[in-house]
Formats: structure tokens, C-alpha cells, sequence
């Protein structure tokens, strides 16, 4: 396994532990999300810049080390851009990006909510098979 499944395989751990509790226990896991994380603005600029040194920038540099023989070396530097570009908007723009988190959050019924945890979870074992399988 490269040093670019590996990055791949936390990234899926990372998805899988925040977002995968929205299947079992949907509304405890959206209260608890907007009481951790989107309560305040300085709480969400803080998972900004979390965001860039645990997700952002292992993505990008491991995909640029790694050689260009895996097809998709490419798809793995431009999703670390986009949580790159994700984390700025959270810093720069806390206010916005709180309220709509918090009013996406609060007024989704709970099927939706248990679809996207399902989703979640489903997205993060394909990133675990693309780790092991293909990098």
C-alpha cells in the first residue's frame, strides 16, 4: 500500500466516524453536530483550519508524490483542493456557512438525515476498497 492509500484510508475513517452516526441515530447526530460544531462562529473557523493540515494537505501532497502510474492520483489531489477550498470558505465566511449548516441540519426529517449517513458510510467504504484494492 502507498503512502497515498494510506492518506486515502484515513480520509475514509475521518468520513465514516463524523458522518456515519446520521444512520443510526439521525436527530441525536444533527443536535450534536450543531451544538459541536456550528453553535458558534469561532467553533467553525476552528474546524477550517483543522480541516487544511488533517485532510486538506495530506491529500495534495501525497498525491503529488506519488507516482503518476495510478490513474487516479489526479481525482485525489483535486478532492483535497476542494476540502481546501471548503476549509477557506469556513474561515473566511463563518457566519453564512454556520447558519446555513444549522438551518440544513434542523429542518432535514430524519429519512433524509438517515439517507445521507447511509450515503456517508457507503462512500467511505468505497474509499476504503479504492485504498486497498488500487493504491
Amino acid at each position: 500500500m502507498s503512502l497515498l492509500g494510506v492518506v486515502v484510508a484515513y480520509l475514509a475513517v475521518v468520513v465514516f466516524v463524523v458522518r456515519g452516526p446520521l444512520a443510526f441515530a439521525p436527530e441525536a447526530t444533527a443536535s450534536r453536530l450543531n451544538r459541536w460544531f456550528f453553535s458558534s462562529h469561532t467553533r467553525l473557523r476552528r474546524i477550517g483550519v483543522g480541516m487544511l493540515p488533517l485532510i486538506a494537505t495530506p491529500l495534495i501532497l501525497t498525491a503529488r508524490m506519488t507516482p503518476p502510474v495510478h490513474p487516479g492520483v489526479g481525482w485525489f489531489e483535486a478532492l483535497g483542493w476542494l476540502v481546501a477550498g471548503a476549509a477557506a470558505l469556513l474561515i473566511a465566511l463563518p457566519k453564512p456557512m454556520c447558519r446555513l449548516m444549522g438551518e440544513i441540519l434542523a429542518g432535514a426529517p430524519t429519512p433524509v438525515l438517515r439517507v445521507l449517513g447511509v450515503v456517508n458510510i457507503a462512500f467511505s467504504l468505497f474509499l476504503f476498497w479504492v485504498a486497498f484494492a488500487f493504491l
